[in-house]
């Protein structure tokens, strides 16, 4: 039988609250992400030497915390892909390859520093070939004089012979 007397003493009147204590917040220890870091230095010098803007603007414009990427250079951590693919509709010009990875071309259809090395040399070049063309084609043409008044001495020569 029970007791009527113990019935509520091991639950919790209805006017209670439980009030939970929230958990301390982690400081996030500072180790090494490299990736993020480089990957960060790459979109500031980006948007801030070739744009003219501040970090804090594209922050906003991509709908994230004006304070976001102190943060996240604070913090040493990664920028998540989510933000990463609003930076890169953002700035659509801006080279995916080139802001991940560090490799290739800062600008979507810009040429490498080779290929307009390149293009210089091989414009400077053009001009050089076309003159030396035209000067072997001068000394073609001396040539084949020398060699048709060869013909012409030799066939001289034969009949002076005969």
């Amino acid at each position: 039988m029970k007791k009527t007397g113990e019935k509520g003493k091991n639950k919790k009147s209805a006017k209670q609250t439980i009030v939970k204590k929230a958990a301390p917040k982690r400081r996030m220890e500072a180790s090494s992400n490299p990736y993020g870091t480089e990957l960060l230095d790459r979109l500031k010098k980006y948007v801030v030497e070739k744009k003219g803007d501040t970090l804090t603007d594209l922050a906003v414009s991509i709908g994230v915390h004006k304070s976001f990427f102190t943060t996240i250079k604070r913090q040493n951590s990664a920028i998540g892909s989510d933000k990463l693919i609003k930076i890169l509709k953002h700035y659509p010009e801006l080279s995916a390859e080139w802001l991940l990875r560090g490799t290739g071309v800062m600008l979507v259809g810009a040429r490498s520093d080779e290929d307009v090395n390149f293009r210089f040399n091989l414009d400077k070049l053009i001009p050089r070939l076309a003159t030396e063309m035209s000067d072997l084609s001068d000394s073609v043409d001396s040539i084949i004089g020398l060699v048709r008044k060869i013909q012409k001495a030799k066939k001289g020569i034969e009949i002076d012979q005969l």
